[in-house]
């Protein structure tokens, strides 16, 4: 029987829960999404996923999340992946490059005029990922891990913030820490800058968010915000492990002018203690191996280690010209 393809809507949640856990039960993949946090991708503006299923079991996925378009150009982020048991059988060629070509047909839709890069993840040492990828086109970019501290027995150091004040994280200071993100990546060699309106379905509204573990340092003297850390928490731990909570960072910045002072590790000093007071067992988060800081260095020293690693590839394609 050939497989049929069709977008995924939301009685798919639970299918693709379950689709998810099996695959992540084989290899690492950082997108084991609960039925409820499958709902919320669904439903963001500019996702799109769809469905392979061998009669009505969904064995396969993918799609793509495009950013809103910028003036100096476009990323859409692609994904997908496949049941270990029908491997084999081209349903990863074909989910794949049925979200290229879904993702370029967007960007033709509402960025024609600006550069597009389509960008997916292999797991490092997948040849079979590699090449798939290599074959429509993406080129390798960086490499990222996912990493985990242990809180049980982590010796964790209180740092010091002198000239600080250390702020808990309320939603009213949304804006002043958006501004914040976009100045302490401003030298990050992918763009990381996000719309208020991107900024606030991503990082203030979901389900997953935890502001009582998100916190920021604003300096005495100028009163701006200096450094930053916030907190997540998904149903499906990114580490895979369900033994016990694990929160998620998903950034940790600092502002250039106050580099070089130890607040990103008071941040994650607070953010440890204050994680594992409130019973969490792990504080997981990903890092970028050619992040301009030394990020890798700096989190083992806080006491994480890495639990996975993933090849970063993207597909760079000029603006459409315009027809004469």
């Amino acid at each position: 029987m050939p497989f049929s393809v069709r977008r995924l809507e939301d009685p798919d949640a639970r299918a693709f829960a379950v689709l998810a856990a099996a695959i992540e039960a084989d290899h690492p993949t950082n997108l084991q999404l609960s039925a409820e946090e499958f709902l919320e991708i669904r439903h963001l503006s500019g996702a799109v996923l769809e469905g392979a299923f061998d009669g009505d079991d969904l064995v396969a996925w993918s799609g793509y999340l495009a950013q809103a378009p910028r003036d100096d150009g476009r990323r859409i982020r692609v994904f997908g992946d496949v049941d270990p048991a029908y491997l084999g059988r081209g349903l990863g060629t074909l989910m794949a490059a049925r979200a290229l070509a879904g993702a370029r047909t967007r960007h033709a839709a509402d960025g024609a005029g600006l550069r597009a890069t389509y960008v997916t993840s292999t797991v490092a040492g997948r040849t079979d990922q590699a090449d798939l990828v290599a074959a429509l086109g993406y080129r390798p970019e960086r490499y990222r891990f996912t990493m985990v501290a242990d809180l049980g027995g982590l010796d964790i150091s209180p740092a010091r913030h002198d000239g600080y004040d250390l702020v808990e994280f309320d939603p009213a200071d949304s804006e002043v820490l958006r501004v914040a993100h976009q100045r302490a990546f401003s030298d990050y060699p992918v763009p990381m800058s996000m719309t208020a309106d991107v900024w606030d379905t991503f990082m203030i509204q979901p389900r997953h968010t935890r502001h009582g573990l998100s916190s920021w340092l604003r300096d005495q003297e100028s009163g701006e915000a200096a450094s930053y850390l916030f907190s997540h928490e998904y149903a499906v731990p990114l580490s895979g492990n369900t033994d016990g909570r694990e929160t998620y960072v998903p950034y940790l910045g600092t502002l250039p002018a106050h580099r070089g002072r130890g607040l990103a590790s008071a941040l994650m000093s607070h953010t440890l203690q204050a994680s594992r007071d409130q019973g969490v067992a792990r504080v997981s988060l990903e890092v970028d191996a050619h992040n301009p800081d030394g990020a890798l260095g700096f989190y083992e020293r806080a006491g994480f280690r890495t639990v996975a690693s993933f090849e970063q590839c993207t597909l760079t394609e000029p603006p459409a010209r315009s027809p004469i």
